[in-house]
């Protein structure tokens, strides 16, 4: 019998057994019916029927083999991304996934091979049972791995917009303790406590920009007419307080000659983190 035939008179034991090996798969598939553990396992299986039946030529299997095939279906999604979609959304990871389809290509193959005893003129077949498996495999991580990103830049989204509330609240009260009067020494500490939470805002500002540059919006670049030689006074005191604890000298030379006034985005802590980075290396 070949292949194709035979994989789709016996789909039901086929897609069974692998059902039966999902559901080993920790916590996350133990919740999970018999349906959702079959998920897209026997439209992924009907996919590779379909293109075992379809000639093929060697330089499309030399193609297919590099990963640069097309999917044969038209439609948004294959149905082995659908089911690495559906895996995520279940708490499957990666691992997890590819391990069905190492479980999928071997009932298939051990199936098989114990009805079919011509082993010469089934090589080929062989051959493409497992290219039509590396390519769902190729589609199922592929995805998934896109749909991990995906959550994992909303969640940082998410993150950067709500740890704002808080942090505003922190700076305005601490502002207004800053307006009482207090000694100096208090005052300082309010001064660092104020420096440090616009730092914390800046930072949050950088995460939410790189949450639009991960969708394709861009990062906003806020220049302004800037002048270096301020910005780097200005950066001292964020690295004050490490450089005194270490008994360092703070010795700083601009090597830039001519004028220092242009567009610059001066939101951008460099001058700050380098001089933290270098009293952290001790550096004199």
């Amino acid at each position: 019998m070949r292949l194709a035939d035979f994989i789709e008179t016996n789909i039901a034991e086929i897609v069974a057994q692998a059902e039966g090996f999902a559901k080993t798969m920790g916590p996350a598939a133990q919740r999970l019916d018999g349906e959702a553990l079959r998920d897209h396992i026997p439209d992924m299986l009907d996919v590779i029927v379909a293109d075992l039946r379809t000639p093929q030529t060697s330089d499309q299997a030399k193609i297919k083999s590099e990963g640069k095939f097309a999917p044969a279906s038209d439609a948004t999604r294959t149905a082995a991304q659908t089911h690495a979609g559906t895996r995520a959304l279940q708490g499957f990871d990666v691992v997890q996934l590819v391990s069905e389809y190492r479980v999928l290509r071997a009932t298939v193959l051990r199936l098989w091979t114990e009805e079919n005893s011509d082993t010469a003129s089934s090589a080929n077949e062989i051959q493409r049972f497992n290219e039509g498996v590396d390519q769902a495999i190729a589609e199922s991580v592929g995805f998934f791995a896109a749909e991990m990103e995906r959550w994992r830049n909303v969640f940082l989204g998410i993150l950067g917009h709500e740890l704002r509330g808080p942090l505003s609240a922190i700076l305005l009260a601490t502002e207004v303790i800053g307006g009482m009067s207090m000694d100096t020494p208090i005052a300082k500490n309010v001064a660092r406590i104020v420096d440090g939470g616009e730092r914390m805002r800046a930072l949050l500002d950088d995460l939410l920009d790189f949450n639009r540059a991960s969708f394709g919006l861009g990062i906003l670049i806020d220049r302004k007419p800037t002048n270096l030689a301020l910005t780097r006074c200005n950066s001292q005191p964020r690295s004050r307080k490490l450089i005194d604890m270490r008994d360092l000298v703070l010795d700083i030379h601009l090597a830039a000659r001519g004028p220092q006034d242009s567009q610059w985005e001066s939101r951008r802590p460099v001058v700050a983190n380098t001089l933290v980075t270098a009293a952290r290396a001790r550096v004199q």
